[in-house]
């Protein structure tokens, strides 16, 4: 479904976009197979269902949402479900250098099924994630050039080599989220200028916050403090390991540690 540059705010609700069946099999499609794609357009999406946004391509979405030309948009999606896709679940970005969205996700169920998949992907927008679940992802949430609030979400990964948090590039705040990391990273901050990741629970982790992506040396301005880290091997990782002290670790072979 597309909402497209419309006049005023569009609302969808009680709705299901199933993708099954699609007819695309061999050769990629010039587009990407969404379940609900607004584009330059504001409205709340409220008590929907996507699922089996697939192609072979693997460049597809449950929900897409795009900031577009020079008027700003709100858009909030509650409520609702998104699985069975093979890229991102909730994609959201905006066109040009000056974010021109602002999105609210919250109560939502994301879960993935398919591949490496991202639950979240937020760039360069602005707004709040709050009290959804995320689940079963190779990168659960990520944000990216951006400054959003992410808060009370309950997030778990696949085990694999991604996270359920990836923080990339400027000031997110990150603040009482629940994160399994199945025995994986918890947390990877990755050149997230001055971003906080503070109050939030770590289950299960081979390491509970990496700090040491992105360039050498890693920067050190990032905020991990007031967090509790229970059932792991390393707590946190990086470079100025004085801003990971204030928090408390349980059953942690390694609390602190820096980047090598």
């Amino acid at each position: 479904m597309l909402v497209q540059s419309t006049a005023g705010p569009v609302d969808i609700s009680d709705l299901s976009v199933d993708g099954a069946k699609n007819g695309i099999s061999g050769s990629c499609p010039a587009l990407n197979v969404v379940g609900i794609y607004y584009q330059g357009a504001s409205g709340v999406i409220d008590r929907a269902a996507t699922r089996n946004q697939t192609t072979p391509c693997f460049h597809d979405a449950g929900i897409f949402l795009e900031g577009f030309g020079p008027a700003n948009q709100t858009v909030t999606v509650e409520n609702s479900s998104v699985r069975g896709f093979d890229v991102n679940g909730i994609y959201a970005d905006t066109d040009s250098t000056t974010p021109t969205l602002t999105l609210t996700l919250a109560s939502n169920l994301v879960t993935g099924e398919v591949g490496m998949a991202t639950g979240m992907a937020l760039g360069n927008i602005k707004g709040t994630v709050k009290s959804n679940v995320v689940e079963r992802m190779f990168y659960g949430i990520e944000v990216f050039h951006t400054t959003m609030t992410v808060t009370s979400n309950t997030v778990a990964g696949d085990g694999g080599s991604g996270a359920p948090f990836l923080i990339y590039r400027d000031g997110g705040t990150l603040m009482g989220n629940k994160i399994d990391a199945a025995g994986a990273t918890g947390a990877i901050f990755s050149d997230a200028g001055t971003s906080i990741f503070k109050s939030n629970t770590v289950f299960n982790f081979s390491l509970a916050v990496s700090g040491c992506s992105g360039s050498f040396p890693p920067p050190s301005g990032y905020t991990v403090s007031g967090n509790t880290m229970i059932d792991g091997k390393n707590g946190v990782k990086m470079t100025n390991s004085n801003m990971s002290v204030p928090n408390a670790y349980s059953s942690v072979m390694t609390n602190v540690s820096s980047c090598t």
